[in-house]
């Protein structure tokens, strides 16, 4: 094997084929055919003298070899770019970029009105479009450019750098005026007793809020769920169900409006907020002003990148 041998387009094919794992979905992300993806893997086990990958039922594996070589790929061509965008000149008051944010309805209610009036002042042309994609597809949606930064609790994006945003943590909450704050009042009953007896709505975007119910024992009384976060106060305010929700950030929002928080002495669940990125596109100059603008708009004092790896 020489390095004249291989040529930047065999590695931009195996780092794709080696991040989504599928040589169908590689060919979508480099706009080629599958035939033209094979064609490159089959010239780089030649010159390597390794299979790389494997056939799986979801798509392909690779080898011990193929993990290896991987690391040299990501860091060459993340070099590569890094050295052709490193004279890009990049002008907020001009520009049109368009930018692309995983965000769930809380995080739309949270981030993006201030995000809206720094773009209005700092990058009148720019325009912002909010994504959700499913938790499992978030990480490959970064690394493929689909979207620029994700905001959220997201803890499956375990190979991300990352910087925390919000510390947060979910508690339950009952309409003003709800019966057992009476009970709690009249009776001193704990308030894990209470609790027991509700049933609950719950929502499928925040779905490690059910650890509190199973910390209850109460798993099985959730009587209706939603697909997003903001119907849970509302259908709290109008019934005698209890919610679960993220606490600062329902009261920053004035959701809890009519609603009273109940105290546990239950352990907490975090769902600290968090912004994340991909590492190959941080030499990009124009995200690079997006990533300030976020931190200095929402990060919490002291906040560090926590580089994953």
């Amino acid at each position: 094997m020489h390095i004249r041998d291989i040529d930047l387009n065999l590695m931009k094919v195996f780092d794709a084929v080696y991040r989504l794992r599928s040589v169908t979905r590689a060919a979508d992300a480099l706009g080629l055919t599958q035939s033209a993806v094979s064609h490159s893997l089959s010239r780089l086990r030649t010159i390597l003298k390794s299979p790389l990958f494997l056939r799986v039922p979801s798509g392909v594996e690779p080898t011990p070899k193929a993990d290896r070589f991987a690391a040299a790929v990501q860091l060459a061509l993340s070099t590569l770019e890094r050295a052709v965008e490193e004279a890009e000149q990049f002008d907020p008051a001009h520009s049109s970029r368009v930018f692309r944010l995983h965000l769930n309805d809380l995080g739309e209610c949270s981030f993006l009105p201030r995000l809206a009036r720094e773009l209005e002042q700092q990058g009148p042309h720019m325009s912002l479009e909010s994504f959700q994609f499913p938790p499992g597809e978030v990480e490959t949606a970064l690394n493929e450019g689909k979207i620029h930064y994700a905001i959220g609790y997201l803890p499956q994006l375990t190979d991300c750098p990352s910087t925390r945003l919000l510390e947060d943590r979910y508690g339950f909450i009952v309409r003003t005026g709800h019966p057992v704050l009476k009970r709690l009042n009249a009776d001193a009953v704990a308030p894990e007793a209470a609790l027991r007896r509700l049933e609950y709505v719950v929502s499928k975007s925040h779905p490690d809020s059910v650890r509190l119910l199973e910390q209850l024992g109460s798993a099985g009384q959730v009587r209706m769920t939603t697909q997003q976060f903001a119907g849970v106060p509302e259908i709290v305010r109008r019934t005698d169900l209890a919610g679960i929700v993220p606490q600062r950030a329902a009261q920053a929002l004035g959701a809890l409006s009519g609603c009273t928080a109940l105290d546990s002495s239950l352990a907490p669940v975090d769902c600290n907020i968090a912004l994340y990125w991909s590492r190959r596109f941080e030499a990009d100059a124009a995200r690079r002003w997006l990533h300030d603008r976020l931190l200095a708009l929402f990060a919490a004092p002291g906040a560090v990148v926590q580089q994953t790896h």
